[in-house]
């Protein structure tokens, strides 16, 4: 309760300070979702890989969504199907999230994680250099898709504290 309480007080401070200050775009607090520690935007609009990173880039955010291990499935879970998300396979043979950042890299108490589905990431279609959120059957999880399709997206923007 106590930590409800305490999200709750940060995003009315939040949202008292961006309706106080001056905004360069009058969209950028419409759909943004709180969630632990960051806010997410889900598009509404489609948009191929590249001119999704670039709308988050707009929305003053870092990047496409980074899935930590602290998101998991309890956020995942409640997001559209079929929705970009900020992991790409690279020139140099591996996949990254869009700050450079390796998806075999480990969090602090060594845990590697993906959420792959099953037999994914599988190239069958030709370019499936992009990653987005699947449903397949009652999993959802990441499925590898070429980067030309378009699909809606989800940013997310880190709570400076």
């Amino acid at each position: 309760l106590l930590l409800l309480s305490f999200n709750l007080l940060l995003f009315l401070i939040l949202l008292h300070s961006w309706s106080s200050s001056p905004k360069t775009d009058d969209h950028f607090q419409k759909g943004w979702v709180h969630f632990n520690h960051s806010f997410y935007y889900i598009s509404s609009v489609k948009k191929n890989w590249n001119e999704s990173r670039n709308d988050c880039l707009q929305r003053v955010s870092v990047a496409f969504l980074l899935i930590t291990d602290f998101l998991c499935k309890s956020f995942t879970e409640r997001l559209p199907d079929r929705i970009w998300i900020g992991l790409k396979y690279n020139e140099s043979t591996e996949w990254k999230w869009v700050d450079e950042t390796p998806l075999t890299q480990c969090s602090f108490l060594f845990v590697c994680f993906s959420y792959w589905l099953h037999g994914e990431p599988n190239g069958v279609e030709k370019d499936e250099h992009c990653v987005e959120i699947k449903r397949n059957n009652a999993d959802k999880g990441w499925n590898d898709a070429p980067c030309t399709v378009t699909k809606t997206w989800i940013c997310e923007k880190k709570v400076a504290l």
